[in-house]
């Protein structure tokens, strides 16, 4: 056989090879041929594309680079060069290569396929998307070009689009794994989490050593609410590729879901050795301080926070809250003007409990609220209920709650619960908080009828089973403060699903039919500032617990640091409440009351330093701030006595605090805000008789403040009129409270049963 026959012998066997897959065989093949013809262009080029199939991309570029050399007017050749380096990297050679094949064939589908491709990853996504268009103009079914538009879809948002592109490709690919790993990520983004976990459990089946696999997969198990196998899956990814900054940034999210944020630091300070611009590490490391109650390190960590497309838009609502919580009044003014011009673009701009500190605006706090919820927590696409459940004997109610043990909520609604009127309903317990084995949990437990736990549920299974126990009226206790599940409400588990105590203020969305309040709490004309429809109960909208004890011993005074004469002015709210115009109202009530000082509770040793030295700014000795470290519910309650007048907070005033204060006979001072937060303390004085120390202007505050402390018999006559008041006021009537909640149930169910929409609701009053 001579040379030309054995080299079209050894290409025919290399073709046949090639054709059925086997690479490394067609390799070898087109090599001996090589070895004959060093310059087939033929010869080169399958070598190169068996290269590929074996995955040695950059061993394939010299044979596509010496084929292109030897045919350079082939479009074919120039496009899959192009194609080759691209997945490399998005090179100058890449984008070079792919232009020349266009240049020769402006039709060339593959070429623009990848070529959009190059451009996207070089940060250009519309240019690129126009490209995967112009090659699916050309070729409907292109796969290069189906997968390329996907990845561009989902990079500007159009998930849903991406979504059909990557199962159109599955259609003709269904095992190829990065297509599955594409669908899984559209999935993650749509919050479809048990469908993205099971294309990326898949994933990594078919390639157990694919970091990106396991991240993905630990995304989708984080989305469920899985957090320790979603840890373990995070920490697989890390095995593979160590030094993968976003594995490294997910690892330390996971830990701070897991309560381990000092574990996560470690993370998030690996994660920024890698890659220290990295927008996300920054926040998490800073939130991770937060959680570690390191307030001035969280607040100088949010500050840092790198401003860019991947950036966190909430940043400033955090910087605000890390600020707050050590009483840092830097630039208060210019974060809420921040937060609320984004809150009004529709952003993503602030946790919206935070802003309730500083705002004191009502229709601010709807566009906060629906800018964070819209973004964290839309309405599910699918809710599970429609409409009324078929009537039973009794309603089916159904509290949803994370603060179930001993907490300000269980302090206040324990009997609510033992009270129910059985007879009309039949009351259940959804918990997701901790198994805490104190004695107010053991008492709460026995006030349902049923306790559910679902803490180690998704919100997706929390929902499905709250709908599979017909639940007539859900009602959240727990709205968007720390560890709560609006994604539970988001999915429409019940006909009817109620705001109240919780949260003091809308939560934005429309799976809140209803929010509890009172006159006081919320006009009509302000209707528009609640996407919740008001129920206004006659008195007060908050519950009380009569049975709330209190130590039988009273500290003295010098037992709790206060001077044995002189009058002591208190405020036990948390120190993030505390704003510099009420706090320099108050340093002017000291000047002015010789030998008074300021009862305050100790939330950090930052927080007082900076209170210190506010103080001696205002030139008030720091000695004359005192701070009462936290002590159990009893002790606190007793120690109280000690004070002679409570003086509350604006924006965000006393709210269990206020009662707590009243319940011990303390006389609480407050100035009534704007909104629901600020006005709370007003309700509770109206349901226990004391309008008088409800003030409605930062200056009459002070002004009466003045007057009772320049006057011993004023202030005992405020104090004998709530003692004699106590044990007579609707506020601490807990049967009369009940009463009217019930009227508001039953009416909210009534509605829903006869296909009424929700609508305002006022209770009229239990004649006495």
């Amino acid at each position: 056989m001579n040379d030309e026959a054995d080299l079209r012998c050894r290409l025919e066997e290399a073709d046949a090879l090639y054709r059925r897959g086997a690479f490394m065989e067609a390799l070898a093949g087109y090599q001996a041929a090589l070895a004959l013809a060093p310059r087939h262009v033929g010869a080169l080029y399958f070598a190169a594309l068996s290269l590929v199939g074996l995955g040695r991309n950059a061993e394939a570029v010299p044979f596509l680079r010496q084929s292109v050399a030897l045919a350079p007017r082939v479009a074919q050749l120039h496009a899959d060069l192009g194609a080759v380096l691209s997945m490399l990297e998005p090179s100058d050679e890449a984008l070079a290569s792919l232009n020349r094949a266009l240049e020769l064939d402006p039709n060339h589908a593959s070429a623009l396929a990848n070529r959009g491709k190059v451009i996207m990853r070089r940060g250009d996504t519309a240019a690129g998307l126009a490209d995967c268009e112009r090659a699916l103009a050309l070729a409907p079914e292109h796969l290069v070009a189906l997968t390329n538009r996907g990845v561009a879809r989902l990079d500007l948002g159009q998930v849903a689009e991406a979504l059909a592109d990557f199962d159109r490709v599955l259609r003709f690919t269904p095992d190829d794994p990065q297509a599955i790993h594409n669908r899984g990520a559209a999935f993650l983004r749509l919050r479809r989490f048990d469908e993205a976990l099971t294309d990326c459990a898949r994933v990594v089946r078919m390639l157990p050593g694919w970091a990106r696999g396991w991240q993905y997969m630990a995304q989708a198990q984080a989305g469920l609410r899985r957090f320790e196998a979603a840890l373990e899956s995070a920490l697989r990814a890390l095995k593979h590729a160590p030094d993968d900054a976003e594995t490294l940034n997910d690892v330390g999210h996971l830990l701070r879901e897991l309560k381990r944020p000092l574990e996560a630091l470690d993370y998030l300070d690996r994660c920024l050795a890698v890659q220290p611009g990295h927008a996300r590490a920054h926040y998490n490391k800073a939130a991770a301080l937060l959680d570690l109650k390191r307030f001035p390190e969280a607040a100088a960590g949010f500050a840092r926070v790198p401003q860019g497309r991947d950036s966190p838009t909430d940043t400033a609502g955090y910087l605000l809250q890390a600020r707050t919580h050590h009483c840092d009044w830097t630039g208060l003014d210019a974060l809420r003007a921040e937060i609320v011009a984004q809150a009004r673009e529709g952003k993503r701009a602030s946790h919206p409990f935070p802003f309730l500190a500083v705002s004191g605006d009502p229709a601010e706090e709807l566009a906060v609220a629906r800018g964070f919820m819209t973004d964290r927590f839309p309405p599910d696409a699918a809710p599970l209920c429609g409409g009324a459940h078929v009537p039973g004997d009794r309603i089916r109610l159904g509290y949803l709650s994370a603060d179930l043990h001993a907490h300000a909520t269980g302090w206040l609604m324990a009997e609510l619960f033992e009270l129910h009127d059985r007879k009309r309903f039949h009351v259940t317990a959804f918990s997701f908080g901790p198994e805490t084995g104190d004695d107010m949990r053991a008492r709460l437990r026995a006030g349902f009828d049923a306790f559910e736990e679902i803490g180690a549920l998704s919100d997706a299974e929390a929902a499905a089973l709250i709908h599979a126990r017909r639940i007539d009226i859900l009602v959240d206790l727990k709205g968007i403060t720390a560890d709560g599940r609006p994604g539970i409400l988001a999915r429409r588990p019940a006909p009817v699903q109620v705001s109240y105590l919780g949260y003091p203020g809308t939560l934005g969305m429309p799976y809140l039919d209803y929010i509890v309040a009172d006159p006081v709490l919320i006009g009509p004309d302000e209707y528009a500032c609640y996407a919740e429809k008001v129920v206004t109960l006659p008195d007060s909208y908050q519950v009380n617990d009569r049975r709330r004890a209190v130590a039988a011993e009273t500290p003295g005074r010098a037992a709790l640091g206060l001077p044995e004469q002189g009058l002591v002015f208190c405020c036990f709210n948390n120190n993030y409440k505390i704003m510099p115009d009420v706090f320099a109202t108050w340093m002017r009530l000291l000047h002015a009351v010789e030998g008074s000082v300021l009862w305050l509770i100790e939330d950090t040793d930052a927080a007082a330093a900076s209170l210190r030295a506010a103080a001696m700014a205002a030139g008030v000795a720091a000695e004359r701030l005192v701070f009462a470290p936290r002590v159990p519910m009893p002790r606190h309650l007793a120690r109280q006595r000690r004070a002679d007048l409570f003086l509350d907070t604006l924006p965000y005033n006393a709210h269990t605090t206020a009662s707590d204060a009243l319940w011990v006979g303390l006389p609480v001072l407050t100035c009534k805000g704007r909104n629901f937060a600020g006005r709370v303390a007003a309700s509770l004085l109206r349901a226990v008789g004391m309008p008088e120390l409800v003030t409605h202007s930062l200056g009459d505050y002070e002004a009466l403040a003045r007057r009772l402390a320049a006057d011993p018999l004023l202030l005992g006559s405020i104090r004998a009129k709530l003692a004699d008041n106590l044990p007579r006021v609707p506020l601490f009537n807990t049967p009369r409270f009940c009463g009217h909640l019930e009227a508001a149930y039953v009416a909210m169910v009534d509605r829903s049963r006869r296909g009424e929409v929700p609508a305002p609701l006022e209770i009229r009053p239990i004649d006495p």
